[in-house]
């Protein structure tokens, strides 16, 4: 056999070895159970029990060890690149030589080339990615946590073939669609983007009455297995069809329609009701008034807009606009982003006027005839958004603010809310960890992150870079350093705390750091007026202000990562003097309250 580096790996089917091109005939099942488990988490310790349950789906005998030792043997005689590593073992091959990454790396280039609006390119990419799939994934394997981490796999499969289906939608096919589509329809009778684009195919190959029988066929199963209407894009595409709509037919899109959508992320585990809320509003007909999508930072507010708009494509063929306005550190201008919106929609430089009120009108006049949607990520207040929004109902705007930007008339309010338990621990899964290890451990985890998406997906980030640490381990590490061990790569809380406090005024920024140095969860009234040495009624208000800010929840109520965060600034911020002054007045005010009470 020729050296490891000829050597390709693929669970994109049946678990396969490849010498060059020749197959390598692999029959011990133990050990296309633990190259599978290998495979999925390439360059990553994985330990002699992961392995095991692997195997044995989660019931090991007692023998396992040694089992799990003859199946890397097996593999190693076939020159597979296996390193024992403390209590388990890495495989050590690049990525692209895994089928499953070679196809995932050639699905983001064939994006990447829908995005500079190259579909042949794209079609050709996807076409090329989606023939590795030689299979179900992991086909043969009946271990219960490999088919659980086969999902994704197929997942991607999924929506590979949608995104190529779009793409050859968009270069204006059609009829030559409807066979494969149909087919697809049938494999996945609940899949509604396959319905939506043989509902599209079947029209622009001059069979409408076949795509309105298809929606209704797929509007009764929906009702009957799951209780559920079509999607509104699929209500919207059927009200066009019934009324022979010509734009659907091809060459009527743009070649020119600005694409600045960020790339599609997975959507959060609990949050598909406020994504179905955005994509009703937008498919109803009527006054453009813009969608707003409100909460904390570091909720999810970007991922869930970002997330309607890509599944709310097909309303809107003449283009997407993004802007990041910046709202939570330096906002953008208005004007900028004005210039930058007419420039991406082909107005030259010399015909854009300088004021921002004529920008505006422009921008009215340009997108008047147009069907686009726009997204204006992260916005300030009401004032900074009001000169981006359109004059039209054809063109949509999805708005996202820490602020709820109730002052807009007519805009439709989406708040998001930390998540309850169960998606928190869906995105904890995410790591690759079994949760019911230590569910104590697991539980002190989910309410230090107080159901932020961004907390979590850091949390779960440290887990499946650290395979050897244990929940209660990372757990200890976190709870001595809160703010500064909330942080893996690019995901960190401490930049949104610090954009936070930047929106406060001084004398909430003041309570806020008293708050921290006091260090109690709960405190009352009396007790921020104390350290605040102020009113209970100014204390009140500065209170609303930590609130609306997401520092202090209602009630009164600071958490670890806050408290920690406050305290840090407490001390930098204030003098050892003014803070002891602060925690006297509010430790007599405890001790009056016990006499009182005596």
């Amino acid at each position: 056999m020729s050296s490891t580096s000829q050597l390709r790996l693929g669970f994109l089917g049946p678990i396969s070895i490849w010498d060059g091109h020749q197959a390598v005939a692999l029959s011990d099942t133990r050990a296309r159970s633990c190259l599978a488990r290998l495979m999925l988490e390439p360059g990553t310790p994985i330990t002699r029990d992961l392995l095991a349950d692997a195997i044995y789906n989660r019931r090991p005998p007692r023998t396992a060890q040694n089992q799990v030792q003859r199946a890397v043997s097996v593999l190693r005689r076939h020159k597979v690149d296996i390193e024992t590593y403390e209590d388990g073992y890495i495989l050590r091959i690049e990525q692209l030589r895994i089928d499953g990454f070679a196809a995932e790396a050639m699905i983001e280039q064939a994006r990447q080339a829908h995005s500079a609006e190259c579909d042949e390119e794209a079609v050709e990419l996807f076409r090329t990615a989606l023939q590795f799939w030689r299979g179900p994934v992991l086909c043969g394997l009946d271990s219960a946590d490999l088919q659980l981490r086969a999902l994704p796999w197929e997942e991607l499969r999924l929506i590979a073939l949608e995104e190529r289906t779009w793409a050859e939608l968009r270069m204006g096919k059609g009829r030559d669609l409807v066979p494969e589509l149909t087919n697809l329809v049938h494999e996945h009778c609940l899949h509604q983007p396959f319905h939506e684009q043989l509902m599209l195919a079947l029209f622009r190959a001059g069979r409408p009455s076949e795509a309105v029988n298809a929606y209704h066929g797929l509007r009764e199963r929906l009702e009957g297995e799951l209780g559920e209407a079509p999607r509104p894009t699929l209500k919207k595409l059927l009200h066009r069809i019934a009324m022979n709509d010509s734009s659907l037919l091809p060459g009527a899109p743009s070649t020119s329609a600005p694409r600045q959508l960020p790339r599609r992320l997975p959507v959060i585990e609990g949050r598909k009701s406020e994504i179905d809320s955005i994509l009703s509003t937008l498919a109803v007909a009527g006054p453009g008034s813009p969608v707003v999508v409100s909460g904390p930072g570091g909720v999810g507010k970007t991922t869930v807009a970002t997330g309607a708009a890509h599944q709310a494509l097909d309303l809107f063929p003449d283009g997407q606009l993004f802007a990041e306005l910046s709202g939570s550190s330096d906002p953008a201008m208005p004007a900028n982003v004005l210039g930058d919106f007419l420039r991406d929609l082909g107005v030259s430089e010399q015909n854009i006027p300088d004021d921002v009120e004529q920008r505006a009108k422009l921008f009215r006049s340009v997108v008047a005839d147009r069907r686009l949607l726009m997204v204006l990520d992260n916005a300030a207040n009401t004032t900074q958004v009001e000169p981006l929004l359109p004059g039209v109902s054809s063109c949509r705007t999805i708005i996202t603010s820490r602020r709820p930007l109730t002052e807009l008339p007519g805009a439709t309010l989406i708040r998001l809310f930390p998540l309850s338990d169960l998606p928190a621990r869906a995105i904890l899964a995410d790591s690759g960890r079994r949760l019911d290890v230590d569910p104590a451990a697991v539980h002190a985890l989910i309410e230090l992150c107080q159901g932020y998406p961004l907390a979590l997906k850091i949390v779960a980030a440290r887990l499946a870079a650290k395979p050897h640490w244990s929940f209660r381990k990372l757990l200890n590490r976190i709870l001595g350093s809160p703010v500064d061990e909330m942080a893996s790569g690019e995901l960190r809380v401490r930049p949104l705390l610090d954009s936070n406090y930047q929106m406060l005024d001084d004398q909430s920024r003041s309570l806020l750091r008293r708050v921290g140095f006091y260090g109690q969860h709960h405190f009352s009234l009396s007790d921020a007026a104390a350290l605040a040495d102020c009113s209970q009624d100014a204390a009140e208000d500065l209170l609303d202000n930590l609130i609306d800010a997401h520092f202090v929840e209602p009630g009164y109520r600071g958490y670890l990562l806050v408290l920690d965060y406050a305290r840090g600034r407490a001390v930098a911020e204030e003098s050892e003097t003014e803070l002891l002054a602060a925690l006297t007045r509010v430790l007599k005010l405890q001790r009056r309250k016990v006499l009182a009470r005596d």
